[in-house]
């Protein structure tokens, strides 16, 4: 499967309810990622210690923080993890595009996993909880990986 933010949002299942939300928690990350003003923040990001993968995930966890805090909470739980993987997504096809092979097709997986990972111990979810967790979602990309649908779901919280 070829990973672009149009294969990952095709293969994601958004409840008809939550579409509108999710597209504007979306546009909002994509508004924070490429607005000049927050440049050097990113910037600041990437050139830190670590590979690219736990850098990008985390990165975009901390934006999705940021993002939810912003909305004084009123952002939908379930639909942080989605929009922060077609966000990841989109960041890395971005850095690719200015600099080829910058974030390989083999870190998207790693990255996303730091992402959730780092999402889920920020809302205090148990280290333990968090790994079955972690399981579980190796299980749907697999899913994914296969084209099965309704692999990523945004109606389970």
């Amino acid at each position: 499967m070829d990973l672009n933010t149009q294969n990952i949002s095709s293969k994601m299942t958004i409840p008809p309810q939550l579409k509108g939300a999710y597209q504007r928690i979306v546009l909002a990350g994509q508004k924070f990622l490429y607005d000049p003003s927050t440049r050097d923040i990113i910037k600041q990001q990437l050139a830190g210690p670590g590979p690219i993968d736990q850098k990008l995930g985390q990165g975009i966890s901390d934006m999705m923080i940021m993002l939810f805090n912003k909305s004084n909470h009123t952002m939908p739980p379930q639909l942080i993890i989605p929009a922060g993987v077609e966000l990841l997504i989109d960041a890395a096809e971005f850095l690719n595009k200015a600099a080829p092979n910058t974030v390989p097709k083999e870190a998207i997986g790693s990255a996303t996993e730091a992402m959730i990972f780092t999402l889920l111990q920020k809302f205090g979810i148990p280290k333990d909880k968090a790994m079955q967790m972690m399981h579980n979602f190796h299980q749907n990309a697999q899913k994914m990986n296969a084209g099965a649908p309704g692999a990523q779901t945004a109606s389970g919280a």
